[in-house]
């Protein structure tokens, strides 16, 4: 499969898994959300964290841990080993799909800052960004790529700015290995 093509299944992916997962099939039991998440990275979550879905589709692994506000996220997509992918390009399509959760064509999506963190002992560039969702309450989201134990991986952390706590976020990322 091409690049472009993979590309294409990556964005498309992005848009179920975030959308709501319509159309795959998708688990919500803690177990397996639990065992999905061991395939990409080890991590300790935030307290208040939970388990919330995974989905795989074509390959591409989806997992989702939420704090029960339904409007705050963190989520992992991981590609398959042999996926040939632009790491560019998905930070991109990441950080679109997680910002437009609540989609509105005239919410922008403004990057507000990035950062050097190590995750599973690779540099990797996070890229802090802030939207108005459809319900004009504004986000912050982080989002960046590394290598996960499968394959090439997204991580997104998303919140209401009101309630965005950054140390948190940063303790989370030092934690993944």
């Amino acid at each position: 499969m091409s690049t472009y093509r993979r590309l294409s299944v990556v964005g498309m992916l992005l848009v179920l898994f975030l959308g709501g997962l319509a159309g795959c099939s998708r688990r919500s039991d803690a177990g397996s959300i639990n065992a999905a998440a061991a395939k990409i990275a080890n991590f300790s979550l935030p307290a208040g964290y939970s388990p919330e879905a995974t989905a795989e589709i074509g390959g591409y692994l989806f997992v989702s841990y939420a704090p029960g506000d339904g409007h705050s996220h963190i989520q992992f997509i991981q590609a398959p080993a042999d996926a040939t992918v632009d790491r560019a390009t998905l930070e991109k399509y990441i950080q679109q799909a997680s910002q437009n959760r609540d989609y509105d064509p005239n919410t922008r999506s403004q990057v507000v800052g990035s950062f050097q963190a190590t995750i599973r002992g690779q540099s990797v560039t996070l890229v802090i960004s802030e939207a108005t969702n459809s319900a004009h309450q504004p986000y912050r989201s982080v989002t960046g790529v590394f290598q996960g134990k499968g394959g090439t991986a997204l991580l997104s952390v998303e919140s209401p700015v009101n309630s965005w706590n950054q140390g948190a976020v940063d303790q989370f990322i030092a934690s993944i290995s």
